[in-house]
């Protein structure tokens, strides 16, 4: 992931203006604490060692595919002050709004009948004005997030894990407001993601 990240999780979005983020497709996303703050854990000997609040956002990453039956997740790591993660949104039944040629995804990335073309920005994405998406559901200055979107399921993520580290005595616990995103385009691509997120902590440890 050298030619994406050079060494770094503050990646730029890379959002198309036609696309569509609640339809099907594999997407890699960046979500860092607020300031930076290493509330994750620490990295020994080129591996990650979680702290209880790691602990907790593990958890609770592994239950977004738990409770939504059109969330896939793929490789993904904690670091001290972020985490990185591959995010599958699968054909949902009640959506009417996914490319009628998507077919179940396997361990390959977006077809070449469905995957949009991809313009790399400089703008991140938020999902609303407070670290921890608020506890209105995201409610904002921004508009409503979609449903079923990936911007909607980092929210509720953030939400859930704000309020349970909270409750377990960690009131200064907060995320950035925003998150990073990537489509992954090929499958060559989605190699390079995994391979990178598999290396993260050896590459921290490294560059300590």
């Amino acid at each position: 992931m050298e030619k994406y990240f050079n060494h770094k999780y503050r990646i730029a979005s890379a959002r198309h203006p036609h696309w569509d983020y609640s339809w099907p497709g594999w997407y890699f996303v960046t979500i860092v604490t607020s300031k930076r703050e290493p509330f994750f854990g620490t990295v020994i000997n080129g591996r990650m060692a979680l702290s209880g609040i790691g602990e907790i956002a593990r958890t609770e990453w592994e239950k977004t595919a738990m409770i939504r039956s059109y969330v896939m997740l793929d490789e993904f790591v904690f670091m001290p002050d972020h985490m990185h993660g591959i995010v599958v949104i699968r054909e949902n039944p009640d959506s009417k709004t996914a490319p009628n040629s998507w077919t179940a995804p396997t361990k390959t990335a977006i077809s070449a009948e469905t995957r949009a073309p991809v313009e790399t920005s400089r703008r991140d994405v938020s999902t609303g004005a407070r670290g921890d998406c608020g506890t209105m559901h995201c409610k904002s200055k921004t508009p409503r997030l979609q449903p079923d979107s990936l911007g909607s399921i980092i929210c509720q993520y953030k939400s859930i894990t704000t309020k349970r580290i909270r409750a377990a005595g960690h009131p200064q616990f907060a995320w950035q407001s925003r998150y990073h995103d990537r489509i992954i385009r090929d499958d060559p691509e989605l190699e390079r993601i995994r391979r990178y997120i598999r290396k993260n902590p050896e590459i921290i440890g490294k560059n300590k």
